[in-house]
Formats: structure tokens, sequence, C-alpha cells
């Protein structure tokens, strides 16, 4: 008999949770068929559809456990890449559940991979020129809107130019080269970077001497399956730079850390947070200021063309920093502390908002100097480092959607938080709000059922953050 203890097999534990896992990816496949657009909101299985998510998470966090115990063979990491890749592919075969951002990145892609840029004219007045009410739309982009009519109707907030840096375009033209106004060609995109996560990932867990089977905590995570690949969201894309740039930091390889870090910012904006750690831990003053230079650089090439557009009310990144708010936590308790406070100042409330995001940048910016200042006695903190910021980043967000908790995801592989991991069986309840939504009481959801998303998270962090503290002081006393 094989020991599996020592790796020599496939736990029997392993087998369960893996094929439920599994199962769980094929009844999302057949259940999305009834999520279908042209089914009326209230009509659509919202509350099977997030108990399935949530299911799933607690049994995902029953998986998370499991790389504790033994040393896995190669037959458990086949078994657990397999799975991961089937979970995938079946979401192939499945329509896009409440959640419609994807078409969008096919408009984006249309445009860019014709040459032109996203950042010129709206959804909203290709349009207008379809129907001959605006002469200055080029006419290679109206023929595209002419072609691809159905995706440009199903855009939200198409009064918006795009907000997506041009990095991300280059990724949408590629799914338009693949497959034109086709998720699926998309799709394939992401797979190919989640493949490139997996690589990298493997090898970030060897370097760290950790087992591969904690790829597990990455590769089948249920939540990402959903998102990603189910609802096409473009969270994977960061994933490659960003595991990148930590891979090329442990290895001491500093500048080429900051220009990988630069190109997830490129992606999207929010890895720039990340900078001062980076820059802060690398021993060589000269290639701290090569590795700055170069991504200052990247970054002003990366958002220079969104700035030419300028930064009107059609901007799609001025209106994401200025009003974007929903299934938010902490952000919308300091909304409501200062609405109540401001007028004690002689200040209208309805500036509540503003003041809110204004404290949470700069709590924000003070969090990651702290950590990035704050000594690393070893390299292995590293990553520790940077789920902390990028967390705090998710838990003060005025916009706290599920694929976002995503961002910490491949580095919880690295450095698994069961705190941070709770997410993914919590976030899926954001999706009651449609449910809530369809019978006109949106506000239920918006005010007091959202708590029961992050509370309990929030709980946890702070256990955590007890056993740590107790553990490092018996480690001291140990020592003295």
């Amino acid at each position: 008999m094989p020991d599996h203890r020592r790796g020599g097999g496939i736990n029997a534990r392993w087998i369960v949770a893996g094929l439920l896992l599994l199962g769980y990816a094929i009844v999302l496949a057949a259940l999305s068929a009834r999520f279908d657009t042209a089914i009326p909101l209230a009509d659509r299985p919202v509350l099977a559809f997030t108990a399935l998510l949530c299911g799933a998470g607690l049994v995902y966090l029953f998986l998370s456990e499991l790389p504790r115990h033994g040393r896995p063979g190669r037959p458990l990491l086949g078994y657990i890449l397999l799975l991961g890749l089937l979970m995938r592919l079946g979401m192939f075969f499945s329509t896009p559940i409440l959640e419609d951002d994807y078409h969008r990145y096919l408009w984006d892609g249309a445009v860019s991979a014709a040459g032109y840029s996203p950042y010129r004219f709206s959804p909203d007045e290709v349009e207008a020129a379809l129907r001959g009410r605006k002469e200055e739309v080029p006419a290679e982009i109206v023929d595209l809107g002419a072609a691809g009519q159905s995706t440009l109707e199903q855009i939200n907030h198409s009064y918006l130019r795009s907000i997506y840096p041009p990095l991300s375009q280059l990724f949408f033209a590629l799914a338009h080269r693949i497959s034109p106004w086709d998720i699926n060609g998309w799709r394939l995109v992401l797979l190919g970077m989640d493949l490139a996560v997996l690589a990298l990932l493997l090898a970030l867990l060897k370097h760290l001497g950790r087992s591969p089977a904690w790829i597990a905590v990455y590769w089948m995570n249920p939540l990402l399956i959903r998102e990603v690949f189910n609802s096409g969201h473009m969270e994977v894309l960061i994933f490659p730079f960003l595991l990148g740039a930590a891979w090329l930091f442990l290895r001491k390889r500093a500048v080429g850390a900051m220009v990988l870090l630069a190109l997830a910012a490129a992606v999207k904006i929010w890895p720039l947070l990340l900078a001062p750690l980076f820059l802060r831990n690398i021993a060589s003053v000269k290639k701290r200021v090569q590795g700055a230079i170069w991504f200052v650089v990247i970054i002003a090439i990366a958002m220079l063309p969104q700035l030419l557009a300028g930064l009107d009310d059609q901007s799609g990144l001025q209106a994401y920093a200025q009003r974007w708010e929903l299934n938010d936590s902490l952000f919308r308790l300091g909304v409501w502390i200062n609405a109540a406070l401001l007028p004690l100042l002689g200040v209208h409330p309805g500036y509540s908002q503003l003041v809110t995001r204004l404290l949470s940048a700069v709590f924000l910016i003070g969090w990651s100097a702290y950590w990035s200042w704050k000594p690393l006695n070893h390299a292995e903190q590293f990553v520790p480092r940077m789920v902390i910021i990028i967390a705090a980043l998710f838990l003060v967000s005025p916009t706290q959607f599920p694929w976002y908790s995503l961002w910490m995801l491949p580095l919880l592989a690295l450095w698994p938080s069961r705190a941070l991991l709770l997410l993914t069986v919590l976030t899926p309840l954001y999706y009651l709000r449609y449910y809530f939504e369809a019978r006109g009481q949106a506000e239920l959801f918006d005010n007091y059922l959202v708590w029961l998303e992050f509370l309990p998270v929030w709980l946890a962090i702070w256990i955590e953050w007890r056993q740590a503290r107790h553990k490092n002081k018996l480690q001291k006393l140990k020592v003295a």
C-alpha cells in the first residue's frame, strides 16, 4: 500500500474535495444557461447560484488546509493540475452569469486592433454615429460598431470612454484577432495568462522551499473559475507581471522586478501601491535609482493616452475615481461617519464621499509606506508584505467586488492566510444584491446584508493577528 503521508499516492480527502470542486464547475456551467440576458432578472436562479458559490467556497476552504499535512508526490500534483484545467475548460461552454464587463473588453479590443484609440470615443458616441447623429467618428469605427452592434449595445456605462490602460488593450486586441466579438476568444487569452501564472507559482514555491501542493490554493479556487473563466473578468492579466516581479526581486534582479511591476500597473493601476515596498528593499542605491526611473517612465507612457484623451465627464478613469461605490463595508462606514461629522465643521454632508475617498487614499499611502519602511528580517517576509498591502487596498476600497478579492489569490498560494481565504466563501454573497434589486430592495442589501460578507473576515483577521503576535512573543522568549 502507498504511504499517503509521504506523498506516495493521493489522499482520499484530496480526491473528495477535488471531485466536489469539479462537480461545482459542471453544475455552474449547466446552471448558467438560466442566466441568459433574455430572461428577466427576477426569474433567474440567483439564490441557487449564490448558494452554489458559497458551498464551493467551503469545500475550497477545506482543500486549502490539506497542503499543511504530508508531502505530495507527482500523482497528487498531476491530479490538482488536471482538475483545475478541466474546471477552466468547462467554462468555455457556459453563459456569463450576472456580469457584462467583457462586452467592453471585446469592443475595446476591436477598436485597438483596428489601430484606433479606445480613449477617443465612448460607445454612446459610436452608436450616435451609427444613427447619423455624430459626424466626427471615423468611418472605420462606425463600421466596427455596425459589425459588433450586439456587443456595442450591451456595454455598461456606455457614456464613458475606456478606463483600461494600454497594456490591457493589447490583450483585448489579441482576443479580437483570435475570434472577433467572441467571449471564448477572450477566454483563450485569459487561459494563456493563467498558465503563465501556474508556471511562475510553481517556480516560486520551489524557490521558497514550499510544497508544490500549495498550487491548489490558486489553481482550484472556485471564485477564480467563476469570475475569470465564466464572467470573463480581466484580473488574471495582472498576475504574471506581479508574480514575475516578485520572482525577480527574490532572485536579486531588482531593475527587472521594477519593470514587471510597472507593467502590472499598466494592466490595472493598483500595483502602483507596491512600488515603495520594492524600492525600499533594493540594497544597491544605483539599482534603486535605475529601477525607479524605469518604473516612472513605463507608468508615464502607459498613462499618456488616457491623459491626452482628457479627464472630463466622459473619462472612465475620472468617473471610477470620483463616483464608483458598491458592495463596500469600511468605506461605507466612513461615508456615514463623515456625513454626520462634516456639518459640525460647517461642511455640507454631500462632500462625505469625497472626504472618505481622500482619507482612504491617505491611509493606503501611509499603510504602504509603513510596511515598506519596516525592515525585512529575511526574504521570506517579502511576499507577506505584498499580501498585507493588497489586502488593505481591497478592504478599504469603495468597490469590493468578488473579483477584486482575487488580487491577493496568487500570493496566498505562497503565504496562505486563512482569514483572507475566507473571502472565497463570503464575497459571493454579493450576488444576493441582484435578487433584491429585481424586487426593488437593493438598498436592503447595500446597507445591511453586505456586512455578512466582511464582518467575519475582519474577525478572522483579528484572530489571525492575535495568534501571530502570541507566536512572535513566544519566539522572543525562547531566544531570550
